[in-house]
């Protein structure tokens, strides 16, 4: 889950790139292509790579352009910010790692609660090994009664007694019509 949790992590930070260089470049705003890439760069980060991006961005769109177009600039930052913090991030780190978008957002503030920066990126990757522990043992707990591994020596008995046992959960309905083809 670690894996997924990363890629779902560098996909937002794709997709804000994309989204904020389009954004400024409707806006008109010079260099925002480098700006675009630079706040993709900095999504990695979470909490403070936005908020150092959009103050960078900020400032230079003061200084060069103006501040009437800074504000529009702050506006869309914070609407884009808003959007991706609460619809876009939880869909795509929930389908990463198949958690469900209301999981990634608590799991993410109870992180930042708990441990700060640190809770903030290690909260999904424990959660989703919390999940994985948790449908591994749901999916062992009914195992309980049945025998274990069989002999070598066992095996062969059985298969010579049988030779096409019905084995569930091994052999499917395509899997028995292959072999009844094959004993025709």
């Amino acid at each position: 889950t670690l894996a997924a949790y990363i890629r779902a992590q560098i996909t937002a930070c794709f997709e804000v790139g994309i989204l904020v260089t389009i954004g400024l470049v409707i806006i008109d705003v010079p260099y925002a292509i480098v700006l675009g890439v630079m706040s993709g760069f900095l999504e990695f980060l979470p909490m403070i790579g936005p908020v150092v991006a959009a103050g960078i961005i900020t400032f230079l769109t003061l200084v060069t352009v103006g501040g009437k177009v800074a504000l529009v600039v702050m506006i869309f930052l914070a609407l884009l910010r808003i959007v991706q913090d609460y619809i876009i991030y939880p869909r795509i780190v929930g389908h990463g790692i198949e958690m469900h978008p209301v999981i990634v957002i608590t799991a993410i503030l109870a992180g930042a609660e708990l441990a700060g920066l640190v809770g903030v990126f290690l909260s999904i990757p424990t959660v989703g090994l919390l999940i994985v522990v948790y449908n591994h043992f749901i999916a062992h707990r009914g195992r309980q009664g049945e025998e274990g591994p069989v002999s070598p020596a066992q095996f062969e008995r059985e298969l010579r007694r049988d030779p096409h046992p019905e084995l569930p959960g091994v052999v499917d309905e395509l899997e028995k019509d292959e072999l009844e083809k094959l004993e025709k």
